[in-house]
């Protein structure tokens, strides 16, 4: 395929698609504070953010894996076949969802043995505190959107 079809067809698909859309935007977010939190790593010489950023590093490849997933299941038309593969992919995303909780071990550990230090200036912080509510305004948006209530 030519790339221009391919810029055509995204196009069409972020206008149309809303979990396509979301997933995208969710997945760019997420890259966005990741390479925040190796910037603050290396500028503040924090293991703590450099661990949170593997861990998002790590969030970001199941979410892309299951945007790419989704996107070829979406394609099946046969319900059976779909259904095995939609169970299939739910344990393996189980799978790597309990993999990357592991991941949170280290920056916990670090927290809980005192070694993350809050010397940072007001400005991560507030990052921080504007990525938190960004993420949450909008999955609250999506989920009212999806008309599902998460309670």
């Amino acid at each position: 395929m030519n790339i221009k079809y391919q810029i055509k067809n995204l196009r069409t698909k972020l206008k149309e698609n809303f979990q396509f859309k979301t997933y995208l935007f969710s997945i760019f977010i997420t890259i966005i504070f990741a390479i925040y939190n190796i910037y603050l790593g290396i500028i503040y010489n924090k293991g703590w953010n450099i661990s949170i950023a593997i861990y998002y590093g790590f969030l970001i490849i199941i979410r892309t894996y299951i945007l790419y997933n989704e996107n070829k299941l979406s394609k099946l038309n046969i319900s059976e076949y779909k259904i095995d593969m939609q169970k299939k992919l739910y344990l393996k995303q189980c799978i790597m969802l309990f993999t990357i909780d592991l991941l949170l071990i280290a920056p916990i550990s670090i927290m809980v043995l005192g070694q993350k230090e809050v010397n940072y200036s007001t400005i991560p912080a507030i990052a921080t505190a504007a990525y938190t509510t960004c993420k949450m305004i909008l999955a609250t948006k999506n989920a009212l959107q999806a008309k599902k209530i998460i309670i």
